[in-house]
């Protein structure tokens, strides 16, 4: 008898069958777990932890590694906001690290904020700006230069 693990977890029915295929096109054989399920009803999915992709337990670690080199997993470590130091030349419209245009903005609650939001009512804004680059993944926020 095989015995499965679970390899991913993903919200919706359409993307664990991406990713089937996508380990299928690899050599590895998968089964989805819980995707009736969330067909028949999206909000079960929360309620459920998602679509799991399992693979068996011989093939699990190549399965990480190929989901890893596919971008599908990313390794868990807290993303730190850098200070740049903004002047009159400084292009804002640019990643200040890659120099890509393909940038956007965060909204992060500012725990303070939220605290002091929940004490004297919503009069002030909970959330904390700054800056992301969506090509090397970097996040910052300006400073001006005085």
């Amino acid at each position: 008898m095989q015995t499965w693990k679970e390899a991913i977890s993903l919200t919706l029915p359409t993307e664990a069958h991406l990713i089937q295929g996508y380990l299928a096109s690899e050599g590895i054989e998968s089964i989805l777990k819980d995707e009736l399920t969330t067909q028949v009803n999206n909000f079960y999915s929360n309620a459920l932890g998602g679509v799991k992709v399992m693979v068996s337990e011989d093939d699990y670690e190549s399965a990480l590694q190929i989901l890893e080199k596919g971008g599908y997993l990313h390794p868990e470590k807290p993303q730190k906001v850098e200070v740049v130091l903004r002047t009159n030349a400084t292009n804002t419209k640019q990643c200040p690290f890659c120099h890509s245009e393909n940038i956007g903005k965060k909204k992060s609650p500012d725990v303070l904020m939220l605290i002091i939001s929940v004490l004297f009512g919503p009069i002030i804004p909970i959330f904390r700006r700054s800056n992301k680059c969506f090509d090397c993944g970097k996040e910052w926020v300006y400073k001006t230069q005085k």
